[in-house]
């Protein structure tokens, strides 16, 4: 009878030490380079809500103020996966650099308010947007994807460009800027949009974002095309986490728990989170929308050519 027991006990031990085995035989280290931005805020809900943890990754936000700071990180190895902005992203594969987009980021709304208006004073000369010309409007980033739908927004409304002079002023100044007189008009983003609107001095003259390209994808996740290629099992499982917090937040922004996990990172009073606009976190990739925003690219100068944006786009199976 022993002889009979032995192998069905030693079978249930097997099995039993299976279930109790993580998932993951070996957790994986993983720097994720991150601003502390509303943008990010899928990132956060992973972290919060355990999904890393659970997929066995060991995640290290590593902080940096913009894509530009973070990228070259990206590049060197010494980061993993880094959200960034769509028009930097496909300006480096233009110089050869091997980014490859594997996740969404945030996108815009199909129709206003979004999170980027272009913003003027209450009792100042701006009243239409035809009214820029021989005037100066600011953009956080000459060059930059507000620059870039900026000036589709305005020639769209019948402004000659070359009347208006664009000058470089980082988001957080912009206000004071408009309040002194040293710009007529600013394209702003949260929260200094609605700090601004609610100030009484300043109103909103248009969104160039979700006027121009409505559900515009302006952030996407990236890594590079070698790390993909030889960890494809790290990607799998970071990039299985990260949609899981994309959704959480997309569902639960103006809760109070999203509110709480935004409020977190971007050091904001969640008050201040409670009145803001949110950008949307969408479950995909949209190449169409990125292939838009090359086609806007190449049209104000930012790239030479239409890149092939299928071949930069890696879909990791779940």
């Amino acid at each position: 009878m022993k002889s009979h027991l032995r192998p069905t006990i030693l079978s249930f031990l097997v099995l039993l030490f299976g279930l109790l085995t993580p998932l993951h035989a070996a957790n994986v280290a993983i720097k994720a380079g991150i601003t502390p931005i509303i943008d990010q805020a899928q990132f956060y809900a992973a972290v919060d809500q355990g999904y890393f943890r659970d997929e066995g990754i060991d995640v290290e936000p590593v902080s940096g103020n913009n894509t530009a700071a973070l990228l070259p990180g990206l590049t060197a190895g010494r980061l993993q996966f880094v959200n960034a902005n769509i028009v930097t992203v496909l300006q480096g594969i233009e110089q050869g650099i091997q980014f490859r987009v594997v996740g969404p980021g945030t996108a815009m709304a199909p129709q206003p308010p979004d999170i980027s208006p272009i913003v003027t004073l209450v009792d100042g000369a701006v009243k239409t947007p035809k009214d820029l010309e021989g005037r100066t409007l600011a953009v956080n980033s000459l060059n930059g994807i507000l620059w870039l739908y900026t000036r589709a927004y305005l020639e769209k409304k019948g402004v000659d460009l070359a009347k208006v002079k664009f000058l470089e002023v980082p988001f957080p100044q912009q206000y004071d800027a408009l309040i002194a007189g040293r710009i007529d008009a600013a394209g702003m983003t949260e929260p200094f949009a609605t700090r601004s609107t609610e100030s009484g001095k300043a109103r909103v003259l248009g969104y160039p974002y979700t006027e121009t390209q409505p559900n515009l994808q302006s952030v996407v996740l990236v890594t590079m095309a070698d790390w993909a290629r030889d960890n494809p099992d790290a990607l799998q499982r970071y990039v299985r986490a990260y949609l899981k917090g994309q959704d959480y937040i997309d569902r639960n922004g103006r809760t109070p728990a999203g509110i709480n996990i935004i409020a977190s990172y971007t050091k904001m009073d969640p008050a201040v989170v409670g009145k803001i606009v949110l950008p949307r976190f969408p479950p995909s990739v949209d190449a169409k929308g990125i292939e838009e925003t090359a086609r806007l690219m190449v049209r104000y100068g930012l790239l030479k050519s239409m890149p092939d944006v299928q071949s930069v786009i890696l879909s990791p199976k779940p």
